[in-house]
């Protein structure tokens, strides 16, 4: 696995730290979880229409408590770009989760689409003399490792479910 060089790493938390704090997790993973919503009307309607669980007493609540823990996913990865491996077990984990909750009703569609958000949102970071060539590269190679990962946790929770 090709890995960031420290001029990457170092860029990339410098834009990640001024969009986490001028934004936050919320806002950030509401703008992520948005953009897919605009690409796919049917990811929407999936969202809105599953069930979400008891300990949220509302929808919004939920929806939130989603964004908001995109976003947070978003900063351990960024606090770990040194050692990304090591973020592929959690990364796993969640893909299959989504696997689960959805009971085999999400398409592996739903993680490209994420990645093309990510990338969208990505562009739209920092400040205009940080959205470089590097920058872009840099959260491509993030954004792609990280989905990739997700991805892979939910085909294989798919495939045991076919298998049973």
């Amino acid at each position: 696995l090709p890995s960031l060089t420290s001029a990457q790493i170092h860029l990339i938390r410098n834009i990640w730290r001024q969009v986490y704090i001028t934004k936050g997790p919320t806002v950030i993973g509401s703008t992520l979880l948005h953009g897919i919503y605009f690409k796919s009307k049917k990811i929407k309607d999936q969202f809105f229409r599953c069930p979400f669980p008891h300990r949220f007493p509302n929808r919004d609540s939920f929806n939130k408590a989603h964004a908001k823990a995109v976003g947070e996913m978003l900063d351990k990865i960024v606090d770990n770009l040194e050692n990304l491996e090591s973020m592929s077990g959690y990364l796993f984990s969640i893909g299959v989760t989504h696997a689960n909750l959805a009971r085999r009703q999400i398409s592996k569609e739903i993680w490209n689409l994420m990645a093309e958000a990510f990338i969208d949102c990505t562009l739209d970071w920092g400040d205009k003399k940080g959205r470089t060539e590097a920058s872009r590269k840099a959260w491509a190679f993030i954004i792609s490792f990280a989905i990739e990962k997700i991805k892979r946790g939910h085909l294989h929770e798919v495939s045991i479910f076919k298998f049973y």
